[in-house]
């Protein structure tokens, strides 16, 4: 399933949420690849390579945090959801 069909769902749940931002950042890392690649043979050196991979290293980290945020915020619902 596609990100674009992914995000139409209505009302996803955790595990789909999750797989979305898998797919976007899946998505940004290889578009990253693509552009330090180009940028390496343009510019005859390694940096921007260095530079995308830091980025697309920040935009996983994020992704994965807001993946667990997510489950967390789920999960407490689940268990507190009778306390009210």
């Amino acid at each position: 399933m596609s990100a674009g069909r992914i995000a139409k769902l209505k009302d996803p749940d955790v595990n789909i949420r999750a797989a979305n931002t898998f797919s976007w950042n899946d998505f940004a890392a290889n578009l990253g690849i693509v552009v330090a690649g180009g940028l390496v043979a343009w510019l005859g050196t390694n940096w921007p390579d260095l530079v995308v991979g830091v980025v697309v290293a920040g935009i996983a980290a994020w992704g994965g945090i807001d993946i667990l945020r997510d489950a967390h915020g789920e999960h407490h619902k689940a268990v507190h959801a009778d306390d009210q």
